[in-house]
């Protein structure tokens, strides 16, 4: 059976460290949050994970995700993926942008400033922050991949249409500056996340004569050393 795992294993693993800038049009929000789920699972079969906020609060407490993220790296997480759109409803998506004024710019990317700031932080430290943001129409996704490619533009792009409703899949776009790949792939409705490691069953020693009688016995030395 055919799986679309491995074009995002290959997204995955083509990233490099600093800002990535994931974005859509108004109408392709539910696209955009299965690509993050999507990418977060290439992240789980290779191995390692990703900590993706989703729900967040609005604003957003960039402090307490400071935090996270500084805790999480320090486990050996490297990538990670701020979806600001989860709620991909048209009220959700007006009080996000009304809760973060001059963050996004509406055309499929955000303020400059913040954005060195980000490329300059995360590409400093060695790892990989995926932000999303949208764009008024979806016409501006393609302006964005445009200017990419002719140079106008640094930093990866990548860009998410689901162009008819009565698809069942999506179109993702990464651009890298003069090159791009367009990859179509099917939609996730759940979060993966990192299988749980199961118990190992440990071999329980029972003595054959009184726990009382078998501690007054002499020790050998590195015994007594270890019990102290």
């Amino acid at each position: 059976m055919f799986s679309y795992d491995k074009y995002f294993d290959e997204i995955y693993q083509s990233l490099p460290t600093g800002l990535v800038i994931a974005a859509c049009g108004p109408k392709s929000l539910v696209a955009l949050r299965s690509f993050c789920f999507s990418l977060k699972g290439a992240a789980i079969r290779s191995g390692k994970d990703a900590l993706l906020y989703k729900d967040l609060p609005m604003p957003i407490d960039w402090n307490a995700v400071g935090a996270q993220m500084n805790e999480s790296g320090g486990r050996g997480v490297r990538l990670f993926i701020v979806n600001r759109f989860e709620d991909n409803s048209t009220a959700g998506l007006i009080a996000r942008l009304k809760s973060e004024p001059g963050f996004d710019r509406l055309d499929g990317s955000i303020n400059p400033a913040r954005a060195d700031l980000l490329q300059e932080g995360f590409q400093g430290s060695g790892l990989t922050l995926v932000l999303t943001t949208v764009a008024e129409k979806e016409s501006q996704i393609l302006d964005r991949r445009i200017a990419r490619k002719m140079g106008e533009e640094q930093g990866v792009f990548v860009g998410v249409e689901h162009a008819r409703i009565s698809d069942d899949f999506y179109s993702v776009w990464v651009t890298m500056g003069a090159t791009e790949k367009h990859y179509a792939v099917d939609f996730v409705s759940q979060c993966p996340e990192v299988p749980q490691a199961q118990p190992r069953h440990q071999l329980v020693v029972v003595p054959t004569q009184p726990v009382a009688e078998s501690l007054a016995k002499p020790r050998s030395s590195w015994f007594r050393r270890l019990l102290g």
